[in-house]
């Protein structure tokens, strides 16, 4: 039978983590969970994940996005990502149209209910990124973005 997990990151700390507090890797997973702890709590009401608002957010911005290049914007793969489209689709947020110039390419668009959706989101995932990111300065924020933004894949 699995142990049950603790139910926030916080009730590990009387653990000797031994190694794993100097780990770069260990420390972006545990910013993740707290991520996601903090994204569904605030977000529980509208039944979207990270991925699902990113999905929608990309869509959003860029016109005429096709398939293939959302997937690889968000990380993910193309079946996993056609699985996400036809929930966001369920919803009446996002439908998709075969492009008249390749019928394998499929455009995808917001509907006038995902248009709505996505300003009611952003508005909410600001909120609770703004809450997660008070203990740090303006200047730390920003730092930290940075330097995110420059961890790769390693060749």
């Amino acid at each position: 039978m699995p142990q049950d997990l603790p139910a926030t990151i916080t009730e590990a700390r009387e653990v000797d983590m031994g190694v794993l507090p100097g780990l770069l890797g260990y420390q972006l997973r545990r910013a993740q969970l707290i991520v996601f702890q903090n994204f569904a709590r605030h977000l529980v009401d509208d039944n979207v994940t990270p991925t699902q608002f990113a999905v929608l957010e990309l869509i959003a911005v860029n016109a005429g996005l096709s398939q293939r290049a959302l997937a690889a914007a968000v990380g993910t793969d193309q079946s996993t990502l056609v699985a996400l489209l036809d929930r966001l689709q369920k919803r009446g947020w996002v439908a998709r149209k075969r492009a008249t110039h390749d019928r394998r390419y499929q455009v995808l668009s917001l509907t006038e209910a995902g248009i709505a959706a996505l300003a009611r989101l952003r508005q909410r995932v600001a909120t609770q990124d703004d809450l997660l990111a008070a203990p740090l300065s303006a200047e730390e924020r920003a730092t930290m973005m940075a330097l995110l933004k420059q961890i790769r894949l390693p060749r």
